[in-house]
Order: C-alpha cells, then sequence, then structure tokens
C-alpha cells in the first residue's frame, strides 16, 4: 500500500487546483461517514445526507476536542468493534506535556509513511540511497546509558535513529562529531 500511495501522492502534485479540491473534499467526505460508525461522534453526526452536501460545515459543527478527551477512552473513537484484528496502538512521545495512545490500521501505517516519503523525495532524498537522520521520542538505547553512542543505523534503509532523550551539553560533541 505504502507504493501506491506514495505514487498516488507525487501524482497529485500534478493535479489542477480544482481536482485537488474535489478529492479533498470527497475525503473528509468518506472521514465523517466513518465517524459516524464510533461511539463518540455518532450522536453529534447528522445523517449522510447532511455530511456530503456540505462536509465542511459538519466539520465546523463539531467540538473541539483534546488529547485528554481521546485518551479517556480510544475505543469511543474506533469505527469498528474492538478488538479488530490488524488494529493496534501507537503512541506519541509526550513532547508535549502528556503522551497519546491512539489505534492504527495498515492503512493508516502506509498514509504516513506515503505523506513522509512524499515530502523527503520533494527535498531529492531517494528510498534506500540517501542516508536521513530520525530524531524523534523514540528510546533508540538505554535511557541508563551514560557514554555515547547515543545513535544506531540501519544500513539497509540508509537511516540513523538518533537519540533525543540523551541530548545534554555533556555529550554535545560526541554529537556533533556523529553528525
Amino acid at each position: 500500500g505504502f507504493t501506491r500511495l506514495r505514487a498516488f501522492l507525487e501524482g497529485m502534485q500534478r493535479w489542477d487546483p480544482g481536482d485537488i479540491e474535489r478529492w479533498r473534499r470527497g475525503r473528509l467526505t468518506q472521514v465523517l461517514l466513518a465517524a459516524r460508525r464510533t461511539e463518540f461522534y455518532e450522536p453529534l453526526l447528522p445523517g449522510g445526507d447532511a455530511i456530503a452536501a456540505d462536509p465542511e460545515g459538519v466539520l465546523l459543527s463539531l467540538p473541539l476536542i483534546d488529547k485528554s478527551i481521546v485518551s479517556r477512552s480510544p475505543e469511543a473513537f474506533l469505527s469498528d468493534p474492538w478488538p479488530k484484528p490488524g488494529l493496534v496502538r501507537k503512541g506519541t512521545s509526550g513532547t508535549t506535556g502528556s503522551p497519546l495512545r491512539v489505534y492504527w490500521n495498515a492503512e493508516s501505517r502506509d498514509w504516513e509513511r506515503a505523506l513522509i516519503w512524499r515530502q523527503r523525495r520533494a527535498a531529492g532524498c531517494r528510498i534506500g540511497e540517501t542516508w536521513r537522520g530520525m530524531l524523534g521520542g523514540h528510546l533508540i538505547v538505554p535511557f541508563e546509558q551514560s557514554e555515547p553512542p547515543f545513535w544506531r543505523e540501519g544500513a539497509s534503509s540508509r537511516l540513523s535513529y538518533i537519540s533525543t532523550y540523551h541530548l545534554a551539553p555533556v555529550h554535545a560533541r560526541s554529537y556533533h562529531r556523529y553528525l
């Protein structure tokens, strides 16, 4: 799915603005129709005809939610019953103060990867050819580790995972030399 979606997104860059707008509106309608099947949004959303007629207006009518609402009951945001084969919980690092755990399926993972690679390819990166560094909320080496290296390399993917948990003035020279 990733390869197909990445090619689709790259092709979309050459679409005329009207085609992009029609696609965006159609996707928003699909998302809102799926949301109608969730415990959280079902009582808040109108029928399918109203959604199709004005998806933007329907979206604007919904209350703003924050991470605390999703964290209290993540299953209330699922459009299919839990547990469902292939659905996994994935979390954020919590860099904004509180981590969030949400459910992902294979398609959502493919979309994320395809969007990231569309950006990388626009910057000139090539899969399997261009080395990249990943700094994020990933625990790359044990938290207790006090000496470099605080990174690991995936040679086949040309990716350096670099620990942000160990960034400190005392390690600045090591990070600088590595980068």
